[in-house]
């Protein structure tokens, strides 16, 4: 199979992504941070600072990413479908992070979330080391 242009909407979704990564990252640290208005504990503030650090850092790989597709003359279809099926998916994981979501429930959410955002932080680190190549 040859390569053709990357899928049309990859760079848009990326995008999609960054700005929904933003936007969480904001959100978690009113709710959770030190300086929120809730007294949440001290547990709780310092796990919400690391899962915060870690959706910043998948922003800017998702950044990367999209760049990526932007620039790129041409992608081999299998790669650029699932890259943009993967991106797409974590989009609606992190659009569905519940913000409901109380002090004394907040540690087991930033526990099952944490490890989706490794995995994909991981994934378009490889998304992007195989669309430079």
């Amino acid at each position: 199979m040859s390569a053709l242009p990357p899928p049309p909407y990859a760079a848009a979704t990326c995008e999609a992504l960054s700005t929904t990564m933003g936007h969480l990252a904001s959100t978690i640290t009113c709710k959770f941070g030190p300086e929120s208005e809730s007294g949440v504990e001290e547990v709780v503030q310092v796990q919400q600072a690391r899962f915060t650090h870690k959706l910043r850092e998948l922003r800017q790989h998702t950044d990367q990413l999209g760049s990526c597709f932007a620039e790129a003359d041409v992608v081999h279809p299998d790669l650029g479908n699932a890259l943009q099926t993967a991106v797409s998916l974590c989009h609606d994981s992190m659009v569905g992070f519940p913000l409901k979501v109380t002090s004394a429930e907040a540690p087991e959410f930033f526990a099952r979330y944490d490890a989706l955002v490794d995995t994909h932080v991981r994934l378009f680190i490889l998304g992007t080391q195989l669309l430079i190549m």
